[in-house]
Formats: C-alpha cells, structure tokens, sequence
C-alpha cells in the first residue's frame, strides 16, 4: 500500500509488524517489504498517545502509528494480525475488491516466492469468520 511519510512524503513506507517474526517476516524483513517493532505489543492504554508505530520511512526512518488498515479494528488486533493477512487487508484497501487468484499473485510478488493458493484460501476464510473481509456474489472479495 502507498502511505505517505508525514514527514518526508516519500511513498516508500513499510509496515512495522509487532511479535515474535516467523519465517515469512524474516523473509520480508530481508526484502525490505516490513520490519519488527519488537515482540511486546503495547496498546497505548497506560499513557495516552503514547500507541506504537504501525509504519516507517524506508528515506528518513521517521515512524508513526498510520492505522494500517480502515476498518473497526483496533491498533492491538491489526498490529497482532499474521503478516499475510496485513499484505492482504492492505492489498484490499489499495486495489480495490478481488478475487482469490489475484490475492494469491499479489502475496507471492510481495513475498518473491511461490504461496500456494490452498493456503490463501484458508487464509481468506479465516479473515471472513473474523469479519474483516466479505465474499460477494460475484467471488470478489471485499474489506468489512
């Protein structure tokens, strides 16, 4: 997704992930496609303002809570989502409703490897049952 930096207004910006990275992070940590904001997962409830970066400036390094997703969720649940689940809620917002096969090209060029589209699909299904996708009658799939 393209977000500006609020400070240099350059587009190259990458979403911070927050928890103990897997594989697929390091993988995309290496590709400069995300990086780690540590393992702890703050809230903000303790000082107000005080919530953890969701984005940072590939130019500057400046970092800022940009609320990667426009959806009902809360910082806590999007900063613990799987980093699929991030590119593809991402990918939803920027690109627009789309089908499973789309998804599935996206995720393997923002990972340069090969996803399988089984998985995707499970994936999908499990973003509906939390309803933060929907699947139209068209099989296009939507943000909630």
């Amino acid at each position: 997704m393209l977000l500006k930096c609020p400070n240099c207004e350059s587009i190259s910006t990458i979403p911070i992930i927050y928890g103990y990275p897997g594989n697929r992070l390091i993988a995309a940590i290496s590709r400069n496609l995300a990086t780690t904001g540590g393992c702890v997962i703050f809230d903000g409830d303790e000082q107000p303002g005080d919530e953890q970066p969701t984005r940072e400036c590939l130019d500057c390094n400046h970092s800022w809570d940009a609320r990667l997703i426009k959806t009902a969720l809360d910082f806590k649940t999007a900063a613990s989502l799987p980093l699929l689940s991030q590119f593809i809620l991402e990918n939803l917002q920027y690109y627009g409703p789309h089908k499973t096969d789309k998804t599935t090209e996206f995720l393997s060029m923002q990972l340069e490897e090969e996803v399988n589209q089984t998985e995707v699909e499970q994936i999908l299904k499990r973003m509906e049952q939390a309803q933060l996708i929907h699947l139209d009658d068209d099989g296009m799939w939507h943000l909630a």
